[in-house]
């Protein structure tokens, strides 16, 4: 039996998380270079989210420490970099 194939067709439901705000302490807050757009669009993470911040991380490691997305706390920075990463 293909145990990997029924593995990766099975759908998960999202899970609710804390997007990044100014509302609560920068230590409490997700590292916005790091985190999945879906995340910070709809506080919804999922497995998917988990691999998009894996491979941010993986490059980051290639690149000297720094991630493709640096948004310097904040959202707006980080969408301008997010538009860039995805062309």
């Amino acid at each position: 039996a293909n145990y990997y194939f029924l593995f990766s067709t099975r759908k998960q439901a999202p899970v609710s998380c804390s997007a990044y705000t100014t509302k609560s302490p920068k230590m409490s807050q997700p590292d916005l270079d790091f985190m999945a757009p879906e995340i910070q669009a709809s506080s919804a993470c999922s497995a998917q989210s988990d691999m998009f911040s894996f491979g941010l991380l993986i490059c980051s490691i290639f690149n000297n420490g720094r991630s493709p997305i640096q948004a310097n706390l904040s959202t707006t920075t980080y969408t301008k970099q997010l538009e860039l990463v995805s062309r």
